[in-house]
């Protein structure tokens, strides 16, 4: 079954993100432990409405995003109240501070091992995009917008 792989924050949410929700370390940001506080959830146009017409068309959208896992429900009900459906979704780790392209590449692997082909893949940062690409999905780099006034 084709799927296209979205990204989350900065990407097809706004980024909510701010020094508070993230814990420093000497290796960079650990963004496995945001707070439930950061899942609530901005959709992101036009990115958002690529989102609910991939579900519109019957493809697969599978979620590879940096949030950790201990943000997963929460994450997944505000996509959800947002009409942002996943049918597989994927968190890092707890204590996986490895670089973001690193956590989806093994994600995606795991993605086509349960059976899905991902054909397209959409994000922000041009690490995660190289690495999708790479793999052999048609990938989309969306650049961060700043907000609207």
């Amino acid at each position: 079954m084709f799927a296209i792989v979205m990204d989350l924050d900065g990407c097809s949410v706004r980024h909510p993100a701010t020094g508070a929700d993230v814990i420093q370390t000497p290796d960079g940001p650990d963004f496995s432990v945001w707070s439930v506080r950061a899942c609530e959830i901005t959709p992101r146009r036009p990115v958002s409405t690529l989102w609910r017409l991939a579900l519109r068309a019957g493809l697969r959208v599978v979620v590879i995003t940096s949030r950790g896992e201990a943000t997963a429900t929460a994450t997944r009900e505000a996509c959800e109240a947002h009409g942002l459906r996943a049918h597989a979704w994927h968190f890092r780790a707890p204590g996986d501070r490895r670089p973001a392209a690193a956590h989806k590449a093994d994600a995606l692997a795991a993605v086509r091992a349960a059976g899905l082909r991902p054909v397209v893949a959409v994000d922000d940062e041009a690490a995660n995009v190289a690495m999708f690409r790479a793999a052999g999905l048609w990938a989309v780099r969306v650049r961060r917008a700043k907000p609207a006034r």
